[in-house]
Parts: structure tokens; sequence; C-alpha cells
């Protein structure tokens, strides 16, 4: 029988595999459910048996290890905020002379609005440390529906189709990331996490993933100088361990 287990196992691994990448809210015991009826209708317990026995070790593995989900090559994760992070402030090039106004336009309605205007992080990420080596990701106090138009597909193409994550909260930002690094099979500790605020940057602190604030220089015209001006740049999209802020 432990011939016959190995043999169902090399099938059905790649199966469940891309059944529970394309849907965490599948359990594997759905995935495999079918199967068991055609053991019983043609094969008798003994294969029946076999089965429950690989859904006990398949269930072990999902809760124990993801790395059969980490994509060859991307050993990392590097997430971003969008405003002032992958964005720079709308319409403003006379002060952050490497951000491209869109043309034509699409409308970005962050901190007032105005045309959507990258930094030049977003127009280079493929130069940057992030974009030669990792998976890209988006995690974004925003909710998906405040970003018109076509800006949400220009963000997608900015992190090469990667997971994205809007609508949280900035205290919730970390827990937002570890769901992301879970679901796809990466350890915390090649997470890599990018924002231009301060205090989203600090609520990593106590986690085991990285993060640095990036756009140290700030927007003159936001409350509090809270915010970046120019956004960041491919050389601030590096992966240094630990948490860094600009101060």
């Amino acid at each position: 029988h432990a011939l016959v287990a190995s043999v169902w196992l090399l099938a059905v691994v790649p199966f469940v595999s891309s059944v529970t990448a394309a849907s965490e809210a599948e359990p594997l015991e759905l995935a495999l459910a079918g199967d068991d009826g055609a053991c019983a209708a043609g094969a008798g317990d003994e294969c029946g048996m076999s089965l429950r026995q690989l859904r006990g070790e398949l269930l072990a593995v999902e809760a124990q290890d993801h790395s059969w989900w980490v994509q060859p090559g991307n050993p990392c994760l590097c997430l971003f905020d969008v405003d002032r992070t992958l964005t720079g402030k709308q319409d403003y090039t006379s002060g952050c002379k490497n951000n491209e106004v869109l043309e034509p336009h699409i409308y970005d309605n962050g901190y007032g609005g105005g045309d959507l205007t990258l930094s030049e992080l977003a127009q280079h990420m493929g130069t940057s440390a992030c974009g030669e080596q990792c998976t890209l990701g988006i995690v974004s106090a925003s909710s998906e529906e405040d970003r018109f138009g076509g800006m949400l597909d220009k963000l997608k193409s900015i992190v090469k189709g990667g997971p994205m994550k809007f609508g949280c909260h900035p205290s919730e930002k970390p827990t937002c990331a570890e769901g992301i690094a879970e679901q796809h099979g990466y350890q915390l500790k090649n997470v890599y996490f990018f924002d231009d605020m301060t205090e989203n940057v600090e609520y990593f602190r106590h986690t085991q993933m990285n993060a640095r604030q990036v756009a140290c220089e700030r927007d003159p015209w936001s409350k509090g100088h809270l915010l970046g001006l120019c956004g960041a740049t491919p050389a601030e999209a590096s992966l240094t361990k630990g948490i860094h802020t600009c101060r």
C-alpha cells in the first residue's frame, strides 16, 4: 500500500497546489472529497484508507510548510505602500524632477487628488533590488474602490501582477503583510515593507519582518510634514534587514 500512497501523492500534490493557490478559502479536504467517492465505488476500503492517510499527510504539509508555493527565483517578498511611495505629490515635477505625470492623465484621489504622478521607483521598479530578486506586492490603507479608473491597472503593472491588499489601517499593515506572506509561502524574515510615513514603518518593529521608510524629503504642504514628497527611489527599495526610518 505504500507504493499506492506514493503514486497518489505524486499525482495529487500538483493538483492540490493549484487549487489551494487559486482559492485559499477552499480546504484541501474539499479538493480530495471526490476521490474518496470514486474509491468507494470501485476499489473498496483499502483505496479509501490510502486516501484518508494521504489527506492527513497533505494537511500536515499545508499547516507546517508552504515552501512548495514559492516561485523559483523569488525567495523574497517586497510590499509597498501606494501614496507618496509608488506615487509622488500629484502634478509636482518642478521639485521632483524624476517623477512622471502620466499621459493621458489618470486621476489619483490621494491627499487632495490630482493627476497620477509616478515616483522614480514606480517607473523603474525593475532596476531595484526588489524588482530584480523578489515578488512584488502592495499593502495600502486606501480602499480598492478609491483607486479610480486606470490607476488600479497601473498599480498592478508596477508590481507585475503581484498580490495587493487594500483597506489596511496603518496599525494593521503588519497583519496584512503577514497574511500575504503566509498565503504565498514566504518566510517573514524575507518580507520587506516600504512606506513614506514613520509610524507605518514603526508598526513592523516587533515583527519578524523588515521595513524601511522611503521618500525622506517631506511634503512641506502636508499637515505636520508627515508625508513624503517625491515618493521612493529604486535605491531605497533595497533588501536591508531590520527596521529603518529617516530620523
